[in-house]
């Protein structure tokens, strides 16, 4: 077959990663600036810019090409499709541009046609028929037929074409396979309305085509062996060479004959010139005719309806395939298709009528001359768009390209060998298939990224796979990691999701499916690409995709493809098909009030701390707190509601709900005074107010119900305290060496088995392995230690496993004795299960082999409780630990006693901390013996603080009830407005005295705070009562002030609480003590003495507040002297320790060890009680310097 090379400048691009077999050449840079871009170093997440700003995505493809060609659309009519699309809230349609758009074949119909017949026919004439025939019948000559075609296409300009052909439309045929042969004629003379076998039919004698070859007669084949003519269907003839030597030539007319051979008598029937189906084409194909008319329609449907567009590019691989319709006839005729190693070409065919393609292809990929010409194309396409963009105001409507939609390279399992793969695949040594498709894949793509970057129109370049996806994702991420070029900058997955479940784990990397890969991974931009719209669930899926850190795409507007979010109605009037679409709009358009922080935050799912989102997957009801910076808030919903909370700044927050929900902000008082309204924010977020919200409070916390679909700000006075993390332990591995232990952490692969770093899932993300090979007795593990951590604490780990056929703990959590707290494992049997604190294994629900899970653990070592999320799943809530225990002190994954293969990634210990404060003025309060009034002061905190009445005098009281929010130890800041008449004020918590007393005067007036030290709360109410003790000497009142109380959480790695004597509460069975103050050398500046213990018995009592549960180590000091006793020490009623003989001379400060005792959380009383005395003592008095509890 003549083939026509086109010779062109080819710029394809290169991967370092590239084995020498498969061409590359220079890159060249773009000189425009970018219209659109992903940027991945600005914001805390990779966000797609378009025109210098964040783009929040949310898009719908409009299926253009099959709108034409299903339902054909006139311009208006695709208008108002484009129209809808942004009416429903969308900010971005995806639209086809098929190759054959831009580089149409020129079509011309037969300008005449007719068939002769023999025997009792040879003197009638068929030209008013509508079809004409083609039969060969030795036994009836009357029943044989040729068929005449003409067409006149003088009408195109230029001399010659790229490719030609003839399609015809067989509509119908006898029974068997027809074997149709062409010939071109010379002679255009003909006439069809007088023609007759007898009489005026050229090149023909009874049956036979005749001619001199070469000359007058053109032989132009039959039917290959992949087309036979068997049904009703369309055929191709291809007539590239006719046309250009004799065509062009002849006046730009060109006749042709079509018979069936001599084998058998099939005839076949087909529509002639005046069918009424499909009439004769002549398809004229060049590869330097272009036409961007529809380019410019598409781009005006979007631009009218305000939506930004990206173009799909539909080339020579779309969907696996090269489909006829999509690209220009000289494509699939002058380039080279994949073949099988027998050398067949894949072909495909679609019978009877249609006009979405006809022949189905697979072309080569190695074809360095398709590559050079797709690049001439999709450059010269997005190169139009640049005139396009400057000639319409520079409104910047493309910002997108999907350059590969669906893609595949191979061939079963197998790849292709047709003469270029084999010449590549030689030269690069490749031994695997599946390297050399990703390679070859990665070279045909980025030429098409290059084409897009490289044009005067560059936008951002994206991919959706589907199945084939040759582990481009991590390839793309490495190389930019690396220094390397790509020019596609993400790339996304059509796993039409069905349940929120599956959108809420895509972008996280957990998603449960083999064809999968973590499109997390990198700086890669998470996206759905493809998903139903014809899904009623639709808006709760976006919602639930959204929170897990993906966009979200649409397939499609309507195409009548079975995923429609429009059907074609009566007039072309689009009707809903998807049955809730006024709930996807509304959702929408609420969300793009948001829509430059969904752009740029990142979720607190995916690790972010500035955008919350509560109930993501759309549960009936929920009841949700997550803190924002350090105030907790609170989300209820009864009615399937979603909330969104986002921190604006240091003194503003956004939130957003689906339904009719309530949200609290706890404390939030605190920081007030607060304000709110209701409104959006603009593309540049900068809030667009639509009036007041009006809220209520209750205490310190502030309430608002929220409307469906409404976003307020809420704005604070003060600053809303951050939230503090203290890791004592976070490891993601990346940094490690491949192969190497992991750092830090104690492993033991024991016989056969190893723990090592991996690429799972790639270079940029590293886990460790856990491989056992042996199924003999033995343990491989690893394990981590850390110092002993108390109260609230967060563990977090992300799991995956080679099959479901290996038990792997994962994780083990021990205490600081080697007690086991929690044990979770994945069990042989396919199932999560944990350990009950009754010892049985429970099953939490099944697991997939390679996904990913996380799994999130808050543990509370004050109650030995702790809830467990799967995949942002609560399953358990307040589940008792394995082993009651004081602390957290180590992590183990291992397997024992069997094979496995597991890997381990992202593992996190660690505590939270934020201030909770309450406001004086706003917070619960009774007072005794005064009154209490509040005054605004905008330098106090919240705006004001509380104030006692002049008259009060020593005893008088006000006391504070505080809703503490979580078990903890918690420190204790007090602010208060000294001035010249305030008196002196001791805390008291739940009765027990709390730090030292607090002097309120000043010789002028001003704001103070006072460090009144450490206690143990449980969560739930408390009392802060405080007396009034004196008043300075200078003061005029005993008057005392409440700004604030604050209760700073503690991170409790250990503890060492000590009491001082002078300043512990105490009772005493009589005697008199006295605290001695001014010491230097005494802990804490002084101590407790008795001063008149005259006999044994005599006892000083302290009530001591242990912070947690656990284990203590008690050290007693005391100052010895020469008229001291001998004490017994017993905690609550019982003897600890030996006696102490403080007796010593001359004085001396001493300590003594009296042992271990094991306290609950909480008051516990410690009595000194006089035992004896030294025979050279001269009394029974005793001191107390300290006590000091050590938790062990």
């Amino acid at each position: 077959m003549f083939r026509k090379l086109l010779t062109m400048s080819c710029m394809l691009v290169c991967s370092m990663s590239l084995l020498s077999g498969i061409s590359s050449l220079p890159e060249t840079a773009s000189a425009a600036t970018p219209i659109s871009t992903l940027d991945t170093t600005t914001y805390e997440k990779p966000t797609l810019v378009a025109d210098g700003k964040p783009f929040f995505f949310n898009g719908i493809q409009i299926r253009d090409d099959k709108i034409l060609t299903r339902f054909n659309y006139n311009d208006a009519q695709m208008q108002n499709v484009y129209q809808l699309a942004a009416d429903n809230g969308f900010t971005v349609a995806n639209s086809q541009i098929l190759w054959s758009m831009v580089q149409p074949d020129q079509q011309f119909s037969a300008t005449a046609s007719t068939y002769i017949s023999g025997g009792t026919n040879a003197s009638t004439n068929f030209s008013t028929s509508s079809s004409v025939k083609a039969k060969y019948d030795a036994a009836n000559t009357s029943n044989q037929a040729l068929t005449y075609l003409k067409f006149d296409f003088s009408t195109l300009l230029g001399t010659s074409a790229d490719a030609a052909k003839i399609r015809i439309y067989v509509n119908s045929m006898d029974t068997g396979t027809a074997n149709l042969h062409l010939y071109g004629i010379t002679d255009d003379s003909w006439n069809a309305s007088t023609m007759t076998w007898n009489n005026g039919a050229p090149n023909h004698s009874g049956y036979n085509v005749t001619g001199t070859l070469g000359t007058d007669l053109f032989d132009l084949g039959v039917t290959p062996s992949y087309d036979p003519v068997n049904q009703v269907a369309f055929y191709d003839f291809d007539v590239t060479d006719f046309i250009n030597n004799h065509a062009f030539g002849d006046g730009k007319k060109a006749s042709f004959i079509l018979q069936t051979d001599t084998t058998n008598n099939i005839g076949v029937t087909m529509d002639g010139a005046a069918g009424t189906t499909a009439p004769p084409k002549l398809v004229i194909s060049r590869a330097n005719a272009w036409d961007y008319s529809w380019v410019d329609k598409v781009i005006g449907f979007a631009e009218n309806a305000k939506l930004k567009l990206e173009l799909m590019w539909f080339g020579s691989d779309t969907t696996k395939q090269t489909i006829d319709s999509r690209v220009p006839y000289y494509v699939i005729r002058n380039y080279t298709k994949m073949q099988t190693s027998d050398g067949r070409s894949l072909i495909s065919k679609t019978a009877g009528y249609t006009n979405e393609g006809v022949y189905i292809f697979r072309m080569s990929k190695n074809d360095p001359n398709l590559r050079a010409q797709e690049y001439t194309a999709l450059k010269n396409l997005f190169d139009h768009v640049a005139v396009y963009n400057t000639a319409h105001g520079n409104k910047k409507t493309v910002i997108g390209a999907d350059i590969s939609n669906e893609p595949g390279n191979d061939i079963g399992d197998a790849r292709s060998y047709d003469a270029y793969s084999n010449a590549d695949y030689t030269a690069g040594g490749y031994t695997s298939h599946t390297a050399f498709e990703a390679d070859s894949y990665w070279t045909w793509v980025q030429n098409l990224g290059a084409a897009v970057k490289q044009s005067n129109y560059p936008v951002w370049t994206r991919i959706n796979f589907h199945t084939f996806q040759v582990g481009f994702v991590n390839r793309n991420e490495d190389t930019k990691a690396a220094g390397g070029t790509s020019y596609v900058d993400f790339v996304g997955y059509d796993p039409y999701i069905g349940t929120t479940d599956e959108g809420y784990r895509y972008g996280l990397g957990l998603w449960p499916d083999s064809n999968y890969l973590p499109y997390n991974y990198g700086q890669n931009y998470p996206m759905i690409m493809e998903t139903s719209a014809a899904r009623s669930n639709s808006d709760y899926l976006n919602l639930a995709t959204i929170a897990g850190g993906s966009a979200y795409n649409l397939y499609n507007m309507m195409a009548n493809d079975g995923n429609d979010m429009y059907n074609n109605g009566t007039n072309n009037v689009p009707v809903a098909n998807n049955t809730n679409i006024a709930a996807i709009k509304n959702t929408n358009i609420w969300l793009k009030s948001l829509g430059y922080d969904l752009a740029t935050k990142k979720p607190d799912s995916a690790g972010g701390t500035k955008l919350k989102f509560f109930n993501e997957r759309g549960g009936t009801s929920a009841n949700i707190t997550k803190k924002l910076r350090g105030m907790d808030v609170n989300y209820t919903t009864s009615n399937q509601g979603v909330g969104i909370a986002v921190e604006e700044s240091d003194k503003s927050i956004a939130l957003a709900s689906k339904t009719a929900s309530t949200f609290t902000l706890k404390n939030a008082l605190a920081y007030g005074p607060v304000t709110m309204t209701t409104g959006s924010f603009d593309v540049d977020n900068n809030w667009i107010s639509q009036g007041s919200k009006t809220f209520t409070t209750s205490g310190d916390d502030v309430v608002v119900s929220m409307n469906a679909y409404e976003t307020i700000l809420v704005q604070t006075t003060k600053t809303i305290p951050i939230l503090n993390t203290t890791y004592a332990l976070n490891d993601n591995f990346n940094s490690q060496a491949t192969g190497a232990a992991p750092s830090g952490w104690t492993t033991s692969g024991s016989i056969g088995g190893s723990v090592t770093i991996t690429e799972k899932p790639g270079l940029l993300d590293k886990s460790f392995r856990i491989n056992r090979t042996a199924t003999t007795s033995g343990q491989s593990y690893a394990s981590k230690s850390f110092a002993p951590l108390n109260g609230i604490i967060k563990l977090k780990a992300r799991t995956r496993f080679n099959a479901t056929s290996s038990w792997f703990g994962a994780p083990f959590v021990f205490d600081s004795q080697g007690n086991t707290l929690i044990a979770i494992a994945f069990d042989a049997s396919g199932n999560i299960v944990y350990k009950n604190s009754s010892g049985a294994w429970t099953t939490l629900q099944t697991y997939s082999s390679r996904a990913w899970y996380d799994l999130d653990m808050t543990l509370n070592t004050y109650t030995d409780t702790y809830d467990l999320y799967i995949n942002g799943v609560k399953m358990l809530s307040q589940a008792p630990f394995v082993t009651p225990v004081s602390n957290i002190a180590k992590v183990q994954f291992y397997t024992e006693n069997a094979a496995g293969v597991a890997d381990f990634d992202s593992i996190k210990v660690y505590q939270e901390t934020a201030p909770v404060r309450y406001e004086g003025e706003f917070t619960s309060v009774t007072a005794n013996g005064t009154t209490i009034s509040n005054v605004n002061d905008s330098a106090a905190s919240g705006g004001g603080y509380s104030q006692t009445a002049s008259s009060s005098t020593t005893g008088n009281w006000v006391e504070y009830t505080l809703n503490v929010p979580v078990d903890g130890v918690y420190n204790v800041n007090f602010g208060y407005k000294k001035n010249t008449n305030r008196g002196t004020v001791q805390l008291a918590v739940d009765g027990v005295n709390q730090g030292s007393a607090v002097d309120e005067y000043s010789a002028s007036a001003a704001y103070s705070a006072s460090d009144l030290g450490n206690v143990m709360l449980s969560a739930g109410n408390h009392t802060f009562r405080f007396t009034v003790t004196g008043m300075n000497t200078s003061s005029s009142s005993y008057s005392a002030t409440f700004d604030y109380i604050e209760l700073m959480p503690q991170v409790v790695t250990s503890i060492v609480a000590r009491s001082e004597g002078e300043a512990t509460s105490n009772t005493t069975s009589g005697v008199t003590v006295s605290n001695i103050t001014g010491d230097s050398v005494a802990s804490g500046g002084g101590y407790l003495q008795t001063s008149n213990s005259t006999a044994v018995g005599d006892w000083v009592e302290f009530t001591i507040n242990v912070p947690v549960a656990g284990t203590y180590n008690v050290d007693f000091g005391y100052k010895k002297n020469t008229n001291r006793g001998i004490t017994q020490l017993t905690v609550d009623g019982v003897n600890l320790g030996s006696t102490v003989d403080q007796y010593s001379s001359p004085a001396a400060y001493s300590a003594t060890d009296l042992g271990n005792v094991t306290l609950s959380a909480g008051n516990h009383l410690f009595r000194f009680t006089v035992t004896g005395k030294n025979s050279s003592s001269s009394n029974y008095n005793f001191t107390v310097d300290y006590l000091e509890l050590t938790l062990n």
